[in-house]
């Protein structure tokens, strides 16, 4: 496995475990980004806040595709990332 992310994975993995950045670049990071563009297709306006973002991938998602977005969740390891 490469040390560097997958087209289209996140790119900040200094932020994730060894073990979260694994389980991106296996199959839950290409689950992941299906179902954030599923998502995106319903995004209406320029601006998106994420409340509950998690890790942030549909927040990096949406920025990738040109959206404004914004990510907030209350656990201190996710807003880190």
């Amino acid at each position: 496995m490469s040390d560097r992310p997958l087209a289209g994975q996140h790119a900040h993995y200094e932020h994730y475990s060894p073990r979260m950045a694994r389980r991106l670049d296996a199959f839950y990071g290409r689950v992941d980004e299906r179902l954030n563009e599923r998502v995106a297709r319903h995004v209406a306006g320029e601006s998106v806040l994420d409340v509950g973002c998690g890790f942030g991938s549909l927040v990096e998602h949406l920025r990738r595709r040109g959206s404004r977005a914004t990510g907030l969740d209350l656990l201190e390891p996710c807003v880190a990332a």
